[in-house]
């Protein structure tokens, strides 16, 4: 598959686990299996510097749980977090996905009254912030109808606000009596009108097992190696989908995540000598920044630890992908998808041989090239881009729009792209 004009983004290998693979991982391999064996390890490491150790990660996601219940959360009820790149995010998000409830995280650069609709279109019965944006969430929380109790910062208490932090302290540290799989509820940007929630039927079952299986699957994507040695870093702000998820699913393989706040691009590479990163997600502007650096001061560097650098979220020049692997080798994975459905997926030796290529759709994913009248394009053909419709899902609130998406099991974000002869 290519995107339009020959630039695009894909993912990576795939591997599908065994029956007995996946009992195995259903124990191991989620967060909180994953801090009870590792305990002292740094589960995550803020952009002060400051440490948050498995133990410690897994006793906030405990208490957060344990408050989530006690303010009488029920299952699918949601969550919103107002916050920048620091451990909180991470203890917030993994206890509600132990909690049955959805998670929202909202762009902290958005105005009272865009914030205030995003928490009224979600329901969202609790909001989570810190005192930088004190004064724009209290005025988003009221119009929200979000009540004082349930209004959380970081920090002492301010008016209008519940400490996070004293709130936290009251609770059990021990696991939840009744633990259900949660989920995120994502807001689509948009280019007009207002953003748009992707939502998806919560999982069911073992909440280790939902957050394994989709961390698995977050990783196969985009070549990430799984074991417990590695070190994540999480370039972008976790209110975006992807610097997210990988930071999370990181955890749930029992790997180190370094945050960084403010991205930038001498420091990115200052993080990867100095914590030796493994792996890390960046998207194109940010391989355009690196390759902008004078020589010397990429060779001032020591970036031998990284094994596996992966992009997405937008067209990649051909040219900047060329100079990132001649700088850092045969490393650099790429996928192109959606929150809603997807997607493509391309290891470097297979671009190497297709420069520009967003590889091929995920394994068992059905992929169409559709022209405006609905017929499917011959190979070379640019249309809209459709994966197949694996897991269901709808624009909350919004039928008509759900609808116009789809096509014959199909759906499309309206991207344009083509197929060549080999799919």
């Amino acid at each position: 598959a290519y995107l339009a004009a020959d630039e695009g983004a894909s993912d990576g290998r795939l591997t599908v686990p065994t029956a007995g693979e996946q009992a195995r991982d259903a124990v191991v391999q989620s967060f909180w299996a994953q801090a009870r064996i590792h305990g002292d390890k740094p589960a995550v490491i803020d952009p002060d510097g400051s440490v948050t150790t498995f133990a410690g990660l897994l006793d906030a996601s405990n208490r957060v749980a344990n408050g989530l219940t006690a303010l009488n959360l029920g299952d699918d009820d949601v969550v919103a977090m107002v916050l920048k790149n620091s451990h909180r995010v991470y203890e917030v998000f993994s206890a509600v996905l132990q909690s049955g409830a959805y998670f929202t995280p909202v762009n902290w650069h958005l105005r009272p009254d865009e914030i205030a609709y995003i928490l009224s279109d979600s329901g969202a019965k609790v909001v989570i912030t810190e005192p930088e944006f004190a004064d724009t969430v209290r005025q988003a929380a009221e119009t929200a109808g979000i009540p004082p109790e349930r209004r959380l910062l970081a920090g002492p208490a301010q008016g209008g606000f519940t400490s996070y932090d004293d709130w936290k302290r009251q609770q059990s540290p021990e696991a939840p009596q009744v633990r259900r799989p949660g989920h995120r509820l994502y807001y689509t940007s948009g280019t007009t009108g207002r953003p748009k929630a992707v939502l998806k039927p919560r999982p069911t079952g073992d909440a280790d097992l939902a957050a394994q299986k989709a961390a698995r699957a977050l990783f196969a994507h985009s070549g990430l190696a799984t074991d417990s040695d590695q070190v994540h870093l999480v370039t972008g702000p976790t209110y975006h989908p992807s610097p997210l998820g990988y930071g999370m699913a990181a955890l749930h393989f029992g790997q180190t995540a370094v945050l960084m706040d403010k991205w930038d691009a001498e420091e990115t590479l200052k993080l990867i000598q100095k914590y030796r990163v493994t792996g890390a997600h960046f998207v194109p502007t940010m391989f355009h920044r690196m390759l902008r650096l004078p020589a010397e001061v990429r060779a001032a560097y020591d970036l031998s630890s990284l094994q596996t650098a992966v992009h997405a979220a937008a067209p990649c020049p051909p040219a900047e992908k060329q100079a990132m692997m001649d700088w850092l080798g045969p490393i650099v994975w790429e996928y192109y998808s959606s929150s809603e459905v997807g997607g493509t997926q391309v290891s470097p030796q297979e671009w190497l041989r297709r420069p520009g290529t967003v590889g091929r759709p995920y394994p068992g994913v059905g992929l169409k090239i559709l022209g405006d009248d609905g017929t499917e394009q011959a190979a070379g053909t640019p249309g809209l881009v459709y994966f197949e419709v694996k897991t269901p899902f709808e624009y909350k609130g919004d039928p008509g729009k759900t609808a116009a998406a789809r096509r014959d099991g199909y759906a499309t974000v309206g991207d344009i792209g083509y197929l060549d002869e080999e799919g």
